[in-house]
């Protein structure tokens, strides 16, 4: 039997699998042909779309709607579209407790009839509106529809689906979509460390939805016709009187699970979400690549440098320890200041071990050494992984800008403001709320060494740090490091450093040495983690080790930047004698300039912000007039850009700084240009689209000072 639908501005009708011109006449008297594609569950008005203004869907019964029983029953054809976001591609289950082996959504999933979703075996109330049942369905056979017009399909979206999570009469109807309100709505039959991001619709463009139109050469047509059906979709969420607005939702997470899911959908006055959704193609499709070995390949990501030697072999368990040091406010700087004073007479091979010593010969207020549970707390309070995500409440374990000096160990210092905001954090997750966090480490691969006593040592371990960091705050400095060594060997170390340990002990009362400097040149910088930041993301390796200094990155790994803005090799000898005055002028006018571009910031997929960014020139350097591939590689980089990678240097145009050459892009370039004792002015790439360098490239747009320092800013682009 067809099913048959009924355009709402004229007689025609139109049958299954059928499309069909139906001319619709406007006040105006024009004729827009659009065509219609029918829905074999559901029959619907379709609203016109005339003089770009979308009319409320009109609603009629019809008996294409599931009967009440029919709609509280678990659906005959499982989950649909939805059963490849529940498979795990042959990923087996590390635990039978696992319902998440590869896959966002539960393995013991099922659908009902009304759309709903929940565990199968779950206790399920089926007290919703049928009149609100019936919106849902219609409204997502719209959004759907809409959809299907677009002219290529988009790698990003695929085919949506008509999709609804009914809610009931009694259910509180929230106002904003947030990841909780998906959460409930799917019953938490998501994965529990999944990623939700929540766009509203008004705020998402469709070249950000659908990218592939920017980047596979589509008709300029094809990519205005993209444009257009996301403004009238948009407009039809914002302007529909049951809507109110729209979200573009993304469940994610390559650690987890193999397919992502997207949903466009809204949130009815009844508190349902309805709208358009589709399970995405799998992530390593593309290279052919099996879900078992790109598993394999996030777990490694996951575990990425001294993470591998921190980690017991073969399993998802640690060895390292960690030991926290609590100091009073005005110990560490005087302290850090004297030992770097020092540390520059050494030779570069020699100061790790001499910032050990020393570090171990202050006295602490309080010290805290942890077992190797606190890998496991430190999964429970972030996303389930290791090295994933270290922005957080988890990162007082974990932060990337920390100290490493290639022994195996590391540590960073948290000021004591730092230390009140994570005991704050920390006070927010109670024995009950850590249990939970706990039990969803089952749809991790931690999940084999789950037990109640690991439980129990893992929560004495978690309540400890919880304790120290609520006696540090806002009062203490805090040290963490991380070790795989015992006390013994620590202690060996120290008594067996010999010079560094004298050095050390020529300074106690914690005063700086005096420097030989002229006056107003600067000749003491040092490497600084921070100036590191807008490069920072070019020297991530994907977990790629080849030996080499650039696997899989354009800048070299070993690449340090010094508070002068100096970039350099880690442990290379770097001569420093720089005008007082032309550092001052070059940190405040890339400050600035970071200032004027802080509005644009690129899609996360697509690229990072602008940042502050310059060099400063030696007295006496010679001045170029204007910027070189040679004076790039050499001189402002220092020989630390990949050689396999192309670096161009073009003008500075505001379309060179924003693809559109947007006002904050023009706003910038004319300050810049209008800056006394500029000149130069370009934009430099560093690694071209045909590189066989890493995924993220510098650009930078950037002025030479009349001393021959570099000033502006730097971001990077993401191709990989």
């Amino acid at each position: 039997m067809h099913t048959v639908g009924l355009c709402s501005q004229s007689n025609f009708y139109a049958t299954k699998d059928q499309s069909h011109l139906c001319p619709q006449q406007c006040v105006g008297g024009n004729v827009h042909p659009r065509f219609h594609r029918w829905e074999s569950s559901v029959k619907f008005k379709l609203s016109p779309i005339c003089e770009g203004v979308l009319a409320v869907p009109v609603l009629f019964t019809s008996s294409q709607f599931p009967s009440p029983r029919q709609a509280d029953a678990i659906a005959p054809e499982g989950l649909g579209f939805l059963a490849a976001a529940a498979d795990s591609l042959g990923v087996p289950a590390n635990s039978p407790t696992n319902e998440w082996p590869y896959n966002l959504l539960s393995q013991r999933a099922v659908a009902f009839g009304s759309g709903r979703i929940a565990r199968a075996g779950d206790p399920v109330v089926h007290d919703y509106d049928p009149a609100e049942l019936e919106r849902c369905h219609q409204f997502a056979a719209e959004v759907a529809s809409r959809l299907r017009e677009l002219p290529v399909r988009s790698l990003t979206l695929g085919d949506m689906q008509p999709f609804c999570l009914p809610a009931n009469r009694n259910d509180p109807a929230p106002t904003e979509l947030t990841p909780d309100v998906v959460r409930a709505a799917f019953r938490d039959t998501l994965h529990p460390w999944v990623d939700i991001r929540i766009e509203p619709l008004s705020a998402c463009s469709a070249r950000d939805i659908f990218q592939e139109t920017s980047v596979c050469g589509f008709k300029r047509a094809d990519v205005q016709r993209h444009n257009k059906i996301w403004a009238e979709l948009t407009k039809w969420y914002t302007k529909h009187p049951d809507l109110g607005s729209g979200w573009f939702v993304t469940v994610e997470n390559a650690l987890w699970g193999y397919r992502p899911l997207r949903l466009i959908v809204g949130l009815t006055r009844a508190g349902s979400l309805v709208g358009a959704a589709n399970v995405g193609e799998p992530f390593g499709q593309a290279a052919r690549v099996s879900a078992i070995e790109w598993r394999a390949s996030m777990l490694d990501m996951d575990r990425p440098g001294i993470w591998k030697v921190w980690m017991q072999p073969g399993t998802a368990q640690l060895r390292a320890r960690v030991i926290l040091r609590t100091f009073g406010p005005d110990v560490l700087g005087p302290w850090a200041e004297a030992t770097a004073a020092d540390a520059k007479k050494l030779k570069p091979k020699e100061r790790a071990l001499f910032w050990r010593v020393a570090f171990r010969q202050l006295t602490p207020q309080r010290t805290l050494s942890l077992s190797p549970a606190w890998g496991t707390v430190h999964r429970c309070i972030g996303r389930g992984g290791l090295a994933q995500d270290t922005s957080g409440p988890q990162a007082f374990f974990w932060m990337p800008l920390g100290e490493n000096d290639r022994s195996g160990e590391w540590r960073y210092t948290l000021n004591p403001d730092e230390a009140r905001t994570v005991a704050t954090r920390l006070a927010a997750i109670d024995a009950t709320e850590f249990r939970r966090r706990y039990d969803n480490l089952r749809a991790t691969d931690y999940a084999p060494h789950m037990s109640e006593a690991d439980f129990q040592a893992t929560l004495e371990v978690f309540q400890s740090v919880k304790e120290l960091y609520q006696q540090a705050a806002g009062h203490s400095a805090v040290v963490v490091e991380l070790t795989t060594r015992m006390d013994e060997e620590l202690q060996a170390e120290t008594a067996g450093s010999g010079k560094a340990t004298v050095k050390a002990e020529k300074n106690p009362s914690g005063k700086r040495g005096k420097s030989p400097k002229a006056a107003g040149v600067v000749t003491d910088c040092i490497p600084n983690n921070e100036m590191l930041a807008p490069l920072l993301q070019c020297l991530d390796n994907l977990g790629d080790e080849d030996g080499t200094e650039w696997p899989r990155t354009d800048l070299s790994i070993a690449t340090v930047r010094y508070t002068c803005g100096t970039i350099a090799r880690e442990g290379e000898e770097v001569e420093h004698r720089h005008d007082s005055g032309e550092l001052e002028r070059c940190r405040t006018l890339a400050t600035e300039a970071e200032r004027l571009l802080k509005a644009l910031v690129p899609p996360h997929d697509a690229g990072g912000p602008y940042l502050a960014f310059f060099r400063t020139a030696n007295t006496g350097d010679p001045v170029p007039a204007s910027f070189s591939e040679e004076f790039v590689r050499t001189t402002l980089f220092n020989g630390t850009i990949n050689p396999e990678v192309g670096v161009s240097v073009e003008p500075l145009t505001a379309e060179a700084v924003w693809y559109d050459g947007s006002a904050g892009a023009a706003t910038f370039v004319d300050w810049l240009r209008g800056q006394p004792g500029l000149h130069g002015f370009a934009f430099i790439k560093i690694g071209l689209n045909e590189d066989s360098g890493g995924a993220s490239h510098p650009r930078l747009a950037v002025a030479l000072t009349d001393r021959g320092s570099v000033v502006g800013v730097c971001g990077y682009v993401i191709w990989a």
